[in-house]
């Protein structure tokens, strides 16, 4: 109940400002902006709207005599019951603070955030008040301890969203859904009403991150050069798979990979270029016709076995590199000892990155120097073969 407390005083502030709103819009109904609001914001525990005045009153009385009645919050949590608080606080108001009549015992009242709500972006109203409570004003909860901020954040984030039965993960991605849609509406906004539809944030958030790393990619140029091995791990788009299990970055359709070619033209050197493709499991074919339609003639397949991921038919458990040349440079001597199946650990880094088993099999069989197109992460001795375009200066007015 305190923690209801703390998330009805956030949801009561917007639901008088819609009340007045309405009001001033001229409905035909006339309506008082604080008894509306106090309706609407009970309602959303399924109670009515005296339930929540008395829990509002008992915490108000809790805090500004905390030595009198600051144990009736306690009372409160265990047994959920506003209108015995209250009615002990109007007991005692007279007495002092040694003199104060028993509170009942009381049992557990359960979880009390756990009734459906209409939307999630309600519950990210709650959620935002209940973690500024804990967070900001130093609300004791039990678990939360962490005096690192980002530790405590973690905890508090999870000990909220368990009141809805769910994980910090979960909650983190409505926040950040919530908190697009209000920094740029036009853009970002629909994603909300995605998510409310679904009743869960994880197609809307996956989509969010698509929507930002198109963003990205659209302030990246070409960077000028000459390589002989080039690496390429294009983000291919998969049709075929739903949106909440998709990859929350920007991809790229099959024409859009062929469209690569004037590019490659571009980075490969004229004398040879080894050429390092990337393919998804259900792209290899594809993969195949875009490197004759660059120019390039396929020689093997590298497997990187890894753990099970996602996939429609099978879970896949590996992903394959293609090798293709132009020229008739050959790798170095050391490709008659490498296998062509690895079991390189997963990197850290940002989510498709590449293992660093990976960039070692490079060096050690093409030849330098070696640039990387889609790079996800930095690579000693693999130049980005995209950057950030130079910023517009505008003339000087003198």
């Amino acid at each position: 109940m305190s923690e209801i407390v703390v998330a009805a005083r956030a949801i009561l502030a917007i639901e008088r400002g819609a009340a007045q709103a309405r009001k001033l819009a001229g409905t035909s109904r006339q309506i008082t902006g604080r008894s509306e609001a106090l309706d609407l914001t009970a309602a959303r525990w399924g109670k009515a709207r005296r339930w929540l005045e008395w829990a509002l009153k008992a915490s108000d009385a809790a805090e500004a005599e905390p030595d009198r009645f600051g144990r009736v919050m306690g009372f409160l949590d265990r047994a959920g019951a506003p209108n015995v608080a209250w009615a002990w606080i109007e007991e005692n108001r007279e007495r002092a603070a040694g003199e104060l009549t028993p509170l009942p015992a009381g049992g557990a009242a359960g979880p009390v955030l756990t009734p459906r709500w209409d939307r999630l972006s309600d519950v990210a109203v709650a959620a935002r008040a209940l973690l500024t409570g804990i967070l900001d004003h130093g609300t004791p909860v039990p678990g939360v301890r962490y005096l690192d901020p980002a530790r405590r954040r973690t905890q508090a984030l999870n000990h909220v969203a368990a009141l809805w039965g769910q994980r910090g993960d979960w909650l983190q991605k409505i926040f950040d859904l919530c908190e697009a849609a209000e920094e740029n509406p036009e853009r970002f906004g629909f994603l909300v009403d995605t998510m409310n539809r679904a009743g869960r944030p994880q197609a809307a958030w996956t989509r969010l991150g698509s929507l930002v790393d198109e963003a990205r990619v659209g302030l990246l140029v070409p960077t000028d050069g000459r390589f002989h091995t080039l690496v390429m791990d294009v983000p291919w788009r998969v049709d075929e798979i739903s949106e909440a299990s998709d990859h929350g970055y920007a991809q790229m359709g099959f024409d859009e990979i062929l469209g690569l070619k004037s590019l490659i033209d571009r980075w490969a050197a004229d004398d040879f270029c080894h050429l390092w493709f990337w393919a998804k499991n259900n792209s290899t074919g594809l993969a195949h016709q875009a490197l004759e339609h660059y120019g390039f003639d396929f020689k093997i397949s590298h497997i990187w076995s890894k753990p099970m991921g996602r996939g429609r038919y099978a879970r896949n458990s590996h992903e394959t590199v293609l090798f293709a040349m132009r020229g008739d440079r050959k790798c170095k001597d050391a490709f008659r000892g490498t296998p062509t199946v690895h079991a390189w650990p997963r990197p850290d880094g940002p989510e498709s990155s590449k293992p660093d088993g990976f960039y070692a099999m490079v060096q050690s069989l093409s030849h330098g120097p070696y640039g990387e197109a889609f790079q996800r992460m930095p690579r000693d001795g693999f130049v980005d073969l995209y950057r950030p375009a130079e910023p517009v200066l505008s003339e000087a007015a003198e």
